[in-house]
């Protein structure tokens, strides 16, 4: 009879520290999102502006998951649009970043969007060509990996 009470115990012990690991590891995940969330709203609301523009800057606005990218009016003030909004855990390909003259650089990601402003009765992800015009090699470099990571947390969330 002590027998069956010490390995009850003993697994009965062994699933509370599991439990509480797991929820550990998920709190670390939400906090990882939450970081990766942060850089790349930093570096692309800085760097990054709409593939024909040298002074319209892309702004990211976050959507449980979901990026919304808005581009604002040359002077900052407000945005152009209401933005389209991307699905970054469906991402289909990472391109590499096309490095150009005078410290510019295109980085370009295929993955799904959704735009209700004009078509608002589109209910389906569609697969896009994101473009985004970034200022400074080392930037583009930053935002690409940070989107990278992004993609990789959703997907293991």
């Amino acid at each position: 009879m002590k027998c069956y009470l010490i390995v009850f115990f003993l697994f009965h012990s062994f699933s509370f520290s599991q439990i509480n690991e797991n929820i550990s590891l998920s709190n670390d995940s939400v906090n990882s999102i939450a970081s990766i969330k942060l850089s790349v709203k930093k570096n692309i609301d800085s760097f990054a502006y709409d593939e024909d523009s040298n002074k319209r800057r892309y702004k990211v606005k976050f959507e449980g998951d979901y990026m919304r990218l808005l581009i604002m009016k040359a002077d900052g003030s407000k945005p152009i649009n209401k933005g389209l909004l991307y699905d970054f855990s469906n991402v289909y390909k990472f391109d590499g970043i096309s490095f150009r003259r005078k410290d510019i650089a295109y980085i370009n990601i295929y993955l799904d969007f959704l735009d209700k402003e004009n078509y608002p009765k589109r209910k389906k992800w569609v697969k896009i060509k994101l473009i985004m015009k970034v200022f400074g090699h080392e930037n583009a470099k930053i935002i690409m990996a940070s989107l990278k990571d992004y993609n990789e947390a959703l997907k293991n969330k």
